[in-house]
């Protein structure tokens, strides 16, 4: 059975997408259909060479072809989070929540997901409008005052079992 069709298959998949030099092919791997199952690429003479830090420097163990995820596959997972970090991920956090869907930009068809979950860092925003990056920061200080009450709630039944079993001393 392929491995796309046994993921379906399963309770849920659960995926964490990094964008890193190892894992591009989400962020900006064109003219792959959606559709497409697990599959095998050949790794681009770019990608070989950034790979090369992994295997000291040295280019004949560097693989050059890999295994690569459909982004129908992952659109399955009932969650999904792609990490983007670095001031080097700039465009393609751009692209993937300020523009459209597009099929250039493969990493924005997870706007359709409905539990997709963008975490990243400040050098990540550069190329974002500052309105973006307002939104969002105020999306998640609403979160927290919303959760926060709850841990705080859960913290003190902790902390009064905890008093519970603490031993009598004089």
């Amino acid at each position: 059975m392929p491995l796309s069709r046994r993921s379906k298959l399963q309770a849920g998949l659960n995926c964490l997408l990094e964008a890193s030099a190892l894992m591009d092919i989400l962020l900006s791997m064109s003219q792959v259909p959606a559709w497409c199952p697990v599959f095998v690429k050949t790794l681009s003479m770019d990608t070989t060479l950034a790979n090369a830090r992994f295997f000291d420097g040295d280019l004949a163990k560097v693989p050059t072809m890999a295994l690569t995820v459909g982004v129908g596959t992952v659109m399955d997972a009932r969650e999904v989070m792609i990490l983007i970090t670095g001031i080097h991920k700039t465009f393609a956090l751009n692209k993937a929540i300020e523009e459209g869907v597009n099929h250039m930009w493969t990493v924005s068809a997870f706007q359709q997901h409905p539990y997709t979950v963008f975490v990243c860092d400040e050098d990540a925003t550069l190329e974002l409008k500052v309105k973006t990056v307002k939104y969002f920061k105020g999306l998640m200080l609403v979160h927290n005052k919303l959760v926060d009450p709850l841990y705080s709630i859960k913290e003190k039944e902790i902390e009064k079992s905890q008093s519970s079993k603490k031993p009598y001393s004089d």
